[in-house]
This record gives structure tokens, C-alpha cells and sequence, in this order.
């Protein structure tokens, strides 16, 4: 039983756990100061991953994972322990898309793309409004 328990602690203190809707003070108390700002989307580098986070009305809509080396495959545990932070315990496993794992809960969606080794969490209406603003500021004056 003692052994069970260490095994628990260790994997919760080595995952990463980032959420949807946290404000940027709280991803900055998480992960220290962003490596990387633009667009509203800021860079995170923490415990081997790089975390892309875009903010949309204070909040994140969108978070990408990825290992920090680029090389690195993010593991089954990993992804699961960051579904379910995310999602909850009580999410659906999705249609594959080619090899793309899709996952959702109703409000929020994932999406982890074996090839590039990269795992998008997504509050799925917020993100559409952030792509919609991005957009427009993008195609002003056109």
C-alpha cells in the first residue's frame, strides 16, 4: 500500500497540469515567466514540455503540449493525466481522423496527433471566438 502511494505522488508531482479558463497570472504562478508572446498566445517552457497557451478574454481557450526537445513522444500517462485534468475522468474517446486521437466532454475538445507528438486542448466555442478576433485584426484594412 505505502508503495502504491509513493507511485501516486511521484506521477502527480512530475505531470504537468495546466486548465482551460486559467488567467494568465495563474499560468504564470504555474510555469514562470512566458518565453514567447504573440498574438495573445504566450510560450511556456516546464518540467520538458512547451506549453502554447492562447488567451482569449482573460482566459485560455487553447493549450498545446508538446516535449520541450521537439523529439520526444509525450506517453500514454501523460496524455491521459492531461485529458483528464482538462476533461475530466468522464470524457469521450472520438472518431479518429488518420491517426489523429479526438477526444471531447461537450464544452471541450482535444486532439493529439501521434506524428508531431502534440496534444491540443481547446474550449471549443471560446477558441472559435479567439480565431474569429485573430481574423479580423488580421484582415483589417483589406
Amino acid at each position: 500500500m505505502r508503495h502504491i502511494l509513493t507511485l501516486i505522488f511521484i506521477l502527480s508531482t512530475t505531470f504537468i497540469v495546466a486548465r482551460i479558463n486559467e488567467n494568465l497570472e495563474q499560468l504564470t504562478n504555474r510555469y514562470g515567466t512566458p518565453t514567447t508572446f504573440e498574438n495573445e498566445v504566450y510560450g511556456f517552457i516546464f518540467k520538458d514540455f512547451t506549453i502554447k497557451v492562447a488567451i482569449h478574454e482573460g482566459k485560455a481557450v487553447a493549450l498545446t503540449f508538446l516535449k520541450d526537445d521537439g523529439e520526444s513522444v509525450i506517453t500514454d500517462e501523460e496524455i491521459k493525466y492531461l485529458l483528464e485534468s482538462n476533461l475530466g475522468k468522464g470524457y469521450n474517446k472520438g472518431n479518429p481522423i488518420g491517426t489523429m486521437q479526438n477526444y471531447d466532454n461537450g464544452n471541450l475538445s482535444a486532439s493529439y496527433v501521434p506524428e508531431l507528438s502534440v496534444l491540443v486542448i481547446m474550449n471549443t466555442k471560446k477558441f472559435d471566438e479567439y480565431q474569429k478576433k485573430i481574423t479580423i485584426e488580421k484582415m483589417d484594412g483589406f
